[in-house]
């Protein structure tokens, strides 16, 4: 029995029945009311709703085999296209074709959207993780978006190079690195290349001092090969994301300064990505703490004196750990005072002071006021640092 086109009296029985009542009608009835809420839905722009009516008909066909139009196989796949569903929207395009064949109604218009399904289901999902290679950095797929960069002048523990807060579109996914890179991933690294990472480092002993027979084998402090690197200058992240780059053919960089905040807010708007006060920290970032005894220390306990391994703490929305504490990150862009005429669409600000790099993030030595989303810093690109690291970016194939 052939599914029938539905009439408005069918409409005001979907909108009055309640579903006991639509259960005790015949099949090929049930199945004209599920065609006419399906439609209703679609006007309203409401393709869950949509999505859900025509699961329900296509159920109670194949329970009491009733024929569906080839038709309605194609607007099923248009309806999972719009709510995502790439795999599902590819079956129905497989179905209306086979039932179809060339001479369908839809069959051009089934070909290019089976196409554009073919590409979304290849390409790499927000919030998908991946390595490219066993020794590789573990990335998380960041969505496009739009945010507001900067902080407001009301923010505890604003600094003045934080605004103009102005607003800035990454225009596509892109990944970034689940963890600040480590030092096991960096000693492969430095096995692999032979790279020169230097022998002095800048260490905190109740004030900074440079300390000659210092690197990022020995920061001063005890590490596992599960904490960041430390004692890395912004030239030797740039050696580390291009040798990455050359192992696996694809395109490994630093973070932009924007995308940066954009990852590390994770679609929030408080000063935190956990919240607007400093409340929570010790359970979401390793900064200074009462066992650290440091006068700007937070009066709770997080556990570690220095670094802590990566992914000790919450993930932020995104699922990226230790954004905010740990180590600081270095970042592409060159140092600039304020936002003024800042690029508005994430790509990197080489223009300014690039005899100073951009960080961000702060560190096991910091305490609050640098701990939060907006909180910005320079350093000399080739100085190293106990409390300096970085976290690496990947281009997506469009």
């Amino acid at each position: 029995m052939r599914v029938l086109l539905c009439g408005l009296v069918w409409a005001a029985l979907c909108t009055w029945l309640p579903s006991s009542a639509v259960a005790d009608l015949a099949p090929a009835i049930q199945a004209d009311l599920y065609l006419v809420q399906t439609e209703e839905y679609l006007k309203e722009k409401n393709y869950v709703g949509a999505r859900e009516a025509m699961e329900k008909l296509i159920k109670l066909a194949e329970e009491h085999k009733l024929t569906v139009p080839d038709a309605f196989h194609f607007k099923h796949a248009q309806v999972l296209s719009l709510t995502e569903e790439y795999a599902e929207a590819s079956a129905a395009l497989h179905r209306y074709l086979e039932g179809a064949g060339q001479a369908g109604q839809h069959y051009r218009e089934a070909l290019m959207l089976l196409h554009e399904m073919t590409e979304a289901t290849a390409a790499p999902q927000v919030g998908s993780t991946f390595r490219d290679c066993d020794d590789c950095p573990e990335m998380v797929i960041v969505p496009a978006g739009t945010y507001r960069m900067g902080s407001p002048a009301s923010e505890s523990g604003r600094g003045d190079d934080e605004g103009p807060v102005h607003e800035v579109t990454i225009g596509r996914p892109f990944a970034v690195g689940m963890y600040e890179v480590t030092r096991g991933e960096f000693a492969i690294f430095v096995n692999v290349t032979g790279h020169d990472s230097g022998t002095s480092c800048w260490l905190y002993d109740g004030g900074w001092e440079k300390i000659d027979g210092r690197d990022w084998r020995d920061p001063g402090y005890r590490q596992t090969s599960q904490d960041p690197v430390v004692c890395v200058n912004w030239h030797d992240a740039q050696a580390y994301v291009n040798w990455l780059s050359r192992h696996t053919g694809n395109e490994y960089r630093l973070l932009s300064e924007s995308e940066w905040e954009y990852a590390a807010r994770a679609g929030t708007i408080t000063a935190r990505y956990w919240g607007e006060t400093e409340a929570g920290q010790c359970g979401n970032a390793n900064g200074a703490d009462r066992q650290s005894g440091f006068d700007w220390a937070v009066s709770c306990d997080d556990g570690y004196e220095r670094t802590a391994p990566v992914g000790s703490f919450q993930a932020n929305g995104y699922g990226l750990y230790d954004a905010l504490g740990n180590v600081w990150e270095w970042t592409e862009d060159c140092w600039n005072e304020s936002y003024s005429v800042a690029p508005s669409d994430g790509s990197t600000w080489d223009r300014g002071d690039c005899s100073r790099r951009v960080v961000r993030g702060g560190s096991w030595g910091n305490g609050p006021r640098y701990l939060r989303s907006a909180s910005r810093g320079w350093y000399d690109p080739g100085d190293r640092n106990s409390d300096y690291g970085f976290r690496v970016a990947r281009t997506l194939d469009s």
